[in-house]
């Protein structure tokens, strides 16, 4: 009985598109994050995850402490991803956080900072560039 009223559940999500639409897709999981120091004074914050999300939230927040807050719907963090350390002048630390709507990064700087952030093949790139600098991004 159980495994009819599924196929039929799954017929009906084929033929309405719910099924390509994604709804019945399981969570995107965040596979690993990284940051580094490039040449250029920037530096590269990556999110890989298992797939490329459909979109990104992002924002900056100046005051008190300024921090970059990008928000990618749909995500899931291993349980062991919660801080990510890394000093380099203008990033203090990473944290990812799970919320009902998805994985929220927080990147706390040290200094106000500009930033510019992308989906690029099955992760996000965030580029944070020290205020002094922000004509390049």
């Amino acid at each position: 009985m159980i495994a009819g009223v599924r196929a039929l559940l799954v017929s009906l999500a084929l033929a309405t598109g719910l099924a390509t639409a994604g709804v019945f897709a399981p969570p995107n999981q965040v596979d690993s994050v990284r940051a580094y120091a490039l040449p250029t004074g920037r530096t590269e914050i990556r999110i890989e995850l298992a797939r490329q999300p459909d979109s990104i939230d992002s924002y900056r927040i100046l005051a008190p402490d300024p921090k970059v807050v990008l928000d990618i719907p749909g995500a899931r963090r291993h349980a062991s991803q919660r801080r990510v350390e890394y000093v380099d002048g203008v990033v203090d630390k990473l944290s990812l956080h799970q919320h009902e709507r998805g994985v929220r990064v927080v990147v706390d700087l040290e200094i106000a900072a500009g930033y510019r952030a992308f989906i690029e093949g099955s992760g996000v790139t965030i580029l944070v560039q020290p205020a002094h600098g922000l004509a390049g991004l």
